[in-house]
C-alpha cells in the first residue's frame, strides 16, 4: 500500500492493521545471541494512542525500536537505577565480608597473638617451682624460641 492509501483507510482499519503487525512482532522471539530484554516489556497497546509511535510504525520501524526511541530516557533511568542498586549491594557485601574476617596480627591496636613460649624470666613463681620439681625427678625441660 502507498502512504496515500494508508491515510485514506478509516482510522479503525489502520489501527487494526497496526495491531496485527504489533502482535506478530511481539510473538517473535529474540535470537539466541541477542541481548536480554529489559525486565518489564512495554505494553504496545497503550502506545497505540501515541501519534509519534504510530508515525514510526507507519514509516516501517518495528514496534520495539519505536518504543525504545520514544522512551529511551525512561529506559536509561531504569538501567541506571538497576546498576546503582547492584553496586550498592556489592559494596555492602564487601564491607560485611571485610568486617567478618578475623583480624591479622599487627592490624589492630590489640596485642598480636603470641606464638612463643614465655622465657624463664617471664615465668610465674608457680611455674618455676613446677619445672624445678620436675628437674629434680630427672625430667628434662626444653625452652624453644
Amino acid at each position: 500500500m502507498k502512504d496515500t492509501e494508508k491515510s485514506a483507510l478509516p482510522k479503525t482499519q489502520a489501527q487494526s492493521a497496526l495491531q496485527a503487525r504489533i502482535e506478530a512482532l511481539e510473538a517473535r522471539r529474540a535470537p539466541a545471541g541477542a541481548a536480554a530484554p529489559l525486565p518489564k516489556e512495554p505494553l504496545f497497546q497503550d502506545e497505540m494512542q501515541n501519534p509519534a509511535f504510530l508515525r514510526l510504525l507507519r514509516a516501517g520501524v518495528d514496534a520495539r525500536t519505536a518504543y525504545d526511541v520514544l522512551h529511551w530516557e525512561e529506559t536509561l533511568r531504569q538501567v541506571a537505577k538497576q546498576v546503582e542498586k547492584r553496586v550498592r549491594a556489592r559494596v555492602l557485601r564487601e564491607a560485611q565480608a571485610r568486617s567478618a574476617r578475623p583480624l591479622e596480627n599487627g592490624t589492630s591496636g590489640r596485642a598480636p597473638a603470641s606464638l612463643r613460649e614465655p622465657l624463664p624470666s617471664e615465668w610465674s613463681r608457680e611455674e618455676r617451682d613446677r619445672v624445678g620439681r620436675a628437674a629434680l625427678k630427672g625430667r628434662k625441660h626444653t625452652i624453644a624460641n
